[in-house]
């Protein structure tokens, strides 16, 4: 069975392991680094694209090995709640800090007749209002099973 990704010195080697990915591009940026073949060459024999070459060398480059371990998919931060939103939901939520029945509902209606009043769409959900309002140690949610336990002590 032919193994892929390996450079032919390191088809043998037993210390090499093909399914540990940081090794896997640390050893083609090493492959071109140490040998006079062409990009083209080492990522063809690795069985890698040009482009991905490219981007492991610049992520290597700029963050060393660190640079070489997968990240996640996806956005790192909210894409939907500008810092202005955001100041919006932490200043409404601390208007009413003592009164104990303004939750996170009533922050939302409170967003929304805000940026009503400005003309202003609010294109978020009261889910991702939650999120600010926890991540600002201004909430905390309720665990489902705690709610589910509360309904029953309630019939």
């Amino acid at each position: 069975m032919e193994k892929k990704h390996l450079p032919s010195d390191l088809a043998s080697n037993d210390f090499f392991k093909e399914s540990d990915s940081v090794q896997v591009k640390y050893e083609l940026i090493r492959a071109k680094a140490t040998t006079k073949k062409s990009v083209v060459e080492v990522c063809q024999e690795c069985n890698f694209s040009r482009r991905t070459f490219y981007e492991v060398k610049k992520r290597f480059d700029d963050e060393g090995l660190v640079g070489l371990v997968d990240k996640l998919p996806g956005p790192r931060s909210r894409h939907k709640v500008d810092s202005e939103m955001e100041k919006a939901i932490i200043r409404i939520k601390r208007e009413h800090m003592n009164d104990s029945m303004f939750k996170v509902p009533q922050v939302f209606k409170a967003l929304e007749e805000e940026y009503a009043e400005k003309c202003l769409p609010v294109n978020i959900s009261p889910k991702t209002v939650e999120r600010v309002l926890i991540d600002h140690g201004l909430h905390t949610p309720r665990s489902k099973k705690n709610s589910r336990v509360r309904k029953m002590d309630r019939e």
